[in-house]
């Protein structure tokens, strides 16, 4: 029983006498390093075309966009990365040219600099904190116009 209670994705679930039993969750959401997003606290979850899912009280959502089963992750990450961390194909070091998405299309911009602790910087005159680690580092990104962003490897794909 403490097997289901702890599966992320909330797949597994608890039945007894034909009722499912959940634990009852805060209402959050939470990235985990190096793979999902994880929702919690029974919200509602809707596909691409705005179908509603199965009611759960968890999901893990896909972030790395190699899930077959988007908007779930598949764990399909744990295939692209070792040890954690994003294959080199994904890894980013300062003046790489990159690309994330950004409302309904896409930023572009150059990496100026790249921190594994958390960072806090004022941009746009907006104080913007990451939590960066080893496994998923956030980046300085600089656009030609001199506009800053920061943001997280997972976030990031080349141009």
């Amino acid at each position: 029983m403490r097997m289901l209670e702890k599966c992320p994705s909330g797949r597994l679930p608890n039945v007894f006498d034909g009722t499912v039993i959940e634990p009852s969750l805060p209402t959050e959401i939470n990235a985990i390093p190096g793979g999902p997003l994880w929702a919690a606290g029974g919200m509602s979850i809707t596909d691409e075309a705005g179908h509603p899912l199965e009611e759960r009280n968890r999901f893990s959502l896909c972030r790395c966009g190699a899930s077959e089963n988007k908007p779930l992750c598949d764990g399909n990450h744990s295939r692209q990365s070792r040890r954690g961390r994003p294959m080199s194909s994904n890894s980013f070091q300062v003046g790489d040219t990159v690309e994330w998405n950004w409302g309904n299309g896409t930023g572009t911009g150059d990496i100026v600099k790249q921190f594994t602790a958390k960072v806090t910087r004022t941009l746009a005159g907006s104080e913007i904190a990451r939590n960066a680690t080893d496994d998923d580092p956030a980046f300085l990104i600089e656009q030609e116009d001199g506009d800053r962003f920061l943001k997280f490897q997972s976030e990031l794909s080349r141009t």
